[in-house]
């Protein structure tokens, strides 16, 4: 949450005023898993054992890998199409795929250069160089189409060989403009492994292999929070019992100052129902419906125009998971005071005020439309910080409304508030306090 605040922290105003080109309405996550050491780690198992976790998943698959096509004698066939065989893992769990969720880099380049064979113009005389950001942003596009196609609420990407690969590097830029694209920053999940020596005839721990794998990984992907280190056993000899490879990893937490809460230790599995068992077990992917955004009127806050208290709705604690919710005023997080106004949009409803084509006037007549539309995006940063989907507003507000207004005569028309228009855009459910 707090890597999402700095993000949404770093956007000007304007920018909230229309979702960005990737925004998926109720799109709450999207993790990386990627691996450490070496290829051929099990990264397709803790992959799918995640997207068999969440809600409304979709996994998605990037192999680095240059050749334009993958030889006939790796992977499976799917469709017709060859894919990696980390979708048989994906099938079992009964994850959707196909093959366009298959992104093998040698064909991305392909596709790029047919994209920009020839190179847009930046005036008549001079052609826009294209350089490997050019690259990135088009592999971002990519994902991003497939999100808008299957509009997950989770979406998981599997990331082939190791961060350290040269190959690699087009994707740490492409996953941070995931962020900017569709303002969910992606979470990374690193996979490792343990290794021994044996010295004097005694095995002993080795655990490099995890702190270069976090080093280089928070290195390469700079920007983009660490969810969970998962770390195997693989071929550690079973006189060195699981409590010491435990042990360690809270050293290893210490030493790279990742909470040690992130990691989890894999024993050694022999299908893909123990790993998804231990992978649960960690509780590091429960979802807990989230709270929606009240107007804190509605919930006895004395914070409406003349400063009354507004009688709680008897069914609105049916409405709340766990009684506990996000209390808003629009207008009072913006400075306006208590009591206030009463307002009234004039010349439209909200999504016109949205548009530059309404405002919205005190009972004097004075212009406090930009205070309305600073008010609205203060309640979608929050939201939007916070998780929140959902929200339950007042009628008759010219924040809040759904759909009805109220005119300073106190004559209805039907229309929504500034608030509620931009929380709409942004795909927030919005219930009317009508209808509670």
């Amino acid at each position: 949450m707090a890597q999402r605040e700095k993000f949404l922290g770093s956007l000007k105003p304007k920018d909230f005023l229309t979702p960005p080109e990737g925004f998926v309405p109720g799109l709450k996550h999207i993790y990386v898993v990627a691996g450490s050491g070496t290829s051929d780690i099990g990264k397709g198992w803790l992959a799918s054992s995640v997207g068999s976790l969440v809600k409304k998943p979709l996994i998605i698959k990037i192999d680095p890998m240059l050749n334009q096509t993958f030889p006939k004698d790796v992977g499976m066939v799917l469709d017709g199409v060859q894919v990696t065989d980390d979708f048989a893992s994906y099938r079992y769990f009964g994850l959707d795929i196909s093959p366009e969720q298959n992104l093998v880099m040698g064909n991305m380049w392909r596709q790029f250069l047919n994209a920009t064979r020839i190179p847009p113009l930046i005036d008549e005389s001079h052609e826009k160089k294209l350089t490997q950001t050019d690259f990135s942003e088009f592999l971002s596009q990519k994902i991003i189409k497939l999100t808008k196609k299957y509009k997950p609420e989770n979406v998981i990407i599997e990331i082939g060989g190791i961060p350290s690969d040269l190959e690699h590097s087009p994707l740490p830029a492409a996953l941070r403009l995931l962020s900017i694209h569709s303002s969910i920053v992606p979470e990374l999940i690193m996979l490792s492994y343990f290794e021994h020596t044996n010295v004097g005839n005694q095995n002993r721990l080795k655990a490099q292999i995890v702190k270069e794998g976090i080093r280089n990984i928070t290195e390469k992907y700079v920007g983009l929070p660490l969810k969970a280190v998962f770390v195997r056993r693989k071929y550690i000899p079973q006189e060195i019992p699981n409590e010491r490879l435990k042990e360690e990893l809270t050293r290893v937490a210490y030493e790279t100052q990742v909470e040690p809460s992130k990691f989890v230790f894999l024993d050694n599995v022999e299908n893909l129902n123990e790993e998804r068992i231990i992978v649960e077990q960690s509780g590091i992917f429960n979802e807990e419906e989230k709270q929606p955004m009240v107007s804190a009127c509605l919930l006895g806050v004395p914070c409406r125009f003349n400063g009354a208290l507004k009688p709680i709705g008897r069914n609105l604690n049916v409405l709340l998971p766990g009684g506990q919710a996000l209390l808003l005023c629009p207008e009072v997080l913006v400075g306006l005071p208590i009591p206030r106004g009463p307002y009234e949009i004039v010349g439209g409803i909200g999504e016109d005020v949205l548009n530059g084509t309404a405002k919205v006037i005190d009972k004097d007549g004075q212009d406090v439309t930009k205070q309305f539309i600073q008010g609205a995006i203060s309640t979608l940063k929050a939201c939007l910080t916070n998780g929140v989907t959902k929200a339950i507003l007042r009628e008759k507000s010219p924040s809040c409304a759904v759909c009805r207004l109220e005119k300073l005569d106190e004559t209805p028309v039907s229309g929504n508030g500034v608030t509620t228009a931009l929380l709409q855009r942004w795909g927030f459910k919005c219930i009317s306090s009508d209808k509670i």
